[in-house]
């Protein structure tokens, strides 16, 4: 699996833009992944279409997120989900 690609999006935003390609990968349904990331970062996102661009895009409100933090949580959902 291929760890996750983050794209920074002015104003505070960042986009994982593998974020489909991960999740099935993992056989996991994106909106699942979606929410325990979601749940995990503490963070509001935009429902834009991500889905249908493969993307998400997450909001934050301190900035944006660097792909070394949600390798992090991907690791802890594999652990959690996957073994």
């Amino acid at each position: 699996m291929k760890p996750p690609s983050v794209a920074k999006i002015p104003g505070k935003r960042s986009a994982w833009v593998n974020f489909v390609e991960n999740c099935n990968s993992l056989k996991r349904s994106p909106e699942h992944v979606c929410l325990f990331f979601l749940t995990e970062l503490g963070k509001f996102y935009s429902f834009l279409s991500e889905f249908l661009f493969k993307l998400m895009i997450i909001k934050g409100t301190e900035g944006s997120i660097s792909g070394e933090q949600l390798s992090k949580i991907l690791k802890r959902f594999i652990y959690i989900y996957k073994i």
